[in-house]
């Protein structure tokens, strides 16, 4: 025989409260998912404007360090007020490889330094921006 406390127990909520509930509800997940409509848009639409077949690169400069190592430094500006440089490293026996990139506001790159060395038989890229933390790329292994 049963006990009653052995039974599951069902909770009856008021039909105006569920409804107040369900108000409630909405009203806390509406901005996270207008959040995740609006990052998701945003990205979707720079990674558009950044499509290698829309926005070529352009060489810049070229470096060579020793061994017939050389360093191209290349760019692009595909939206209006941000700027992109890449580095690609190229060897007489392997294929081009790029080993770093970089995007920021154009004014970044208004008073900026590169520098290439070859370290342990890998290239080092280091680059300063004005106003933002300085990048370090490093050839490796593929």
């Amino acid at each position: 025989m049963s006990r009653p406390e052995d039974e599951p127990r069902t909770f009856v909520v008021d039909p105006r409260k569920r409804r107040i509930l369900k108000w409630i509800a909405i009203a806390g997940v509406t901005p996270s998912v207008a959040l995740f409509v609006g990052i998701s848009f945003f990205v979707a639409r720079t990674e558009y404007m950044h499509d290698p077949a829309r926005c070529p690169f352009e060489a810049v400069e070229t470096r060579t360090l020793p061994g017939s190592v050389g360093v191209l430094e290349e760019k692009r500006v595909c939206q209006e007020g941000v700027e992109e440089h890449r580095w690609v490293v190229k060897r007489a026996d392997r294929p081009d490889r790029e080993i770093g990139r970089r995007r920021l506001m154009q004014p970044s790159y208004e008073h900026y330094a590169w520098s290439a060395e070859l370290r342990d038989g890998w290239v080092h890229v280091e680059v300063q921006n004005e106003g933002v933390e300085d990048a370090h790329f490093r050839e490796g292994p593929e």
